[in-house]
């Protein structure tokens, strides 16, 4: 249940988000969980700008790259069994990349793979028909690779071999381990793999990109630009800021790995950095954003309009989710920047 304290705190997060909402952004939909209480779901503003449908807490994004949280689970779990090692090299499963005999599982892990990066070569509209295979292909052939484990690199097919051991290893796709041994078990009804599992589509908030070089401009849908197929285990993940916030919370109070597995995810900690956020390091499936004297530890996730931040703070407990469904073209500009502040600012209204 809720604490007394709760109508006030509701009155608060409301104007935060009215206010993100006043200042550009379409539409707002947060979620968040203090020890011992529900979860608490806020939404507003616009989930559709041509209908005028007002953005509800039902509402699905795509979280993207939240979704390496989860991937990063399901790798350490196998570890945890002793079914794989973190500093084992990966050409086993991928005989045929280069310089896998030189590629670990924790590379993949903390994005220190050497892989390069191809979300910005993915043709708009892209058919929804992608392999993790043509995935890894596609990024050689429009990116160099660099020599694994020298520096910190987004790599979102690290994040789909990794997926891939999970299923070499487990006989079944992630999503479907994922789901039966992680979501289900939390709670989580209302999270999909969007890449390979059927979801309600007419539950999600469109999508909207501003062009930060056109200030008086609408906003552009987005919606159909990036196939959920084509990002894979490094970010196909569909669901509700309540949702992902329940399952955040089940495995950051230890509910999902056990202890050494949990804190492998955590760490060791290596720095990182990414323009327009408070981002400062990475374990395992995990970024740590720091706010002052605020440290979360969580993951961002952002896909062609929809932007998501998820995180635990530790010392107090509390998880919150936000989730908005436009940005900016320009990541450091006000529609993708802008949702960090109101992130820290929900944890401190909360009690962090």
């Amino acid at each position: 249940m809720l604490k007394p304290e709760t109508d006030v705190l509701v009155s608060q997060l409301d104007r935060v988000l009215n206010e993100h909402v006043g200042r550009g952004i379409v539409g707002a939909s947060l979620a968040l969980v203090r020890p011992g209480e529900e979860v608490l779901p806020l939404a507003a503003g616009c989930a559709n700008r041509a209908t005028g449908a007002p953005l509800t807490p039902d509402h699905l994004f795509k979280t993207a790259s939240t979704k390496k949280t989860w991937t990063a689970v399901a790798v350490l779990a196998l570890v945890s069994e002793g079914r794989i090692g973190l500093d084992q090299t990966i050409e086993g499963w991928f005989p045929h990349l280069p310089r896998a005999d030189e590629i670990r599982v924790r590379h993949l892990l903390s994005h220190r793979s050497g892989l390069p990066e191809y979300e910005a070569f993915m043709p708009r509209g892209a058919a929804d028909d992608w392999t993790p295979e043509r995935i890894v292909d596609f990024a050689l052939a429009n990116g160099t690779p660099i020599a694994p484990g020298e520096a910190f690199i987004y790599s979102n097919p690290g994040y789909v071999l990794a997926g891939e051991i999970v299923a070499s290893e487990r006989g079944e796709v992630l999503s479907q381990w994922l789901r039966r041994a992680v979501f289900e078990p939390a709670g989580m009804a209302e999270t999909w793999s969007g890449g390979d599992e059927a979801f309600p589509r007419a539950r999600l908030a469109r999508q909207y990109v501003f062009d930060s070089g056109r200030s008086d401009a609408p906003p552009e849908d987005s919606s159909d630009w990036f196939p959920l197929s084509g990002i894979g285990a490094a970010g196909d993940l569909v669901t509700t800021p309540r949702d992902l916030a329940r399952g955040v919370h089940a495995l950051f109070t230890g509910q999902v790995l056990e202890g050494d597995a949990l804190a492998m995810l955590r760490g060791p900690l290596l720095p990182a950095s990414f323009p327009g956020t408070n981002i400062t390091h990475c374990g395992h499936g995990v970024l740590i954003s720091r706010f002052g004297e605020l440290t979360i530890e969580g993951h961002l996730g952002q896909l062609r309009g929809h932007v998501t931040m998820a995180g635990h703070h530790a010392a107090s407990g509390i998880t919150v989710v936000l989730s908005q469904n436009s940005c900016s073209s320009d990541l450091e500009a006000f529609g993708a920047a802008g949702i960090h502040p109101v992130f820290a600012e929900v944890f401190r209204l909360a009690g962090a």
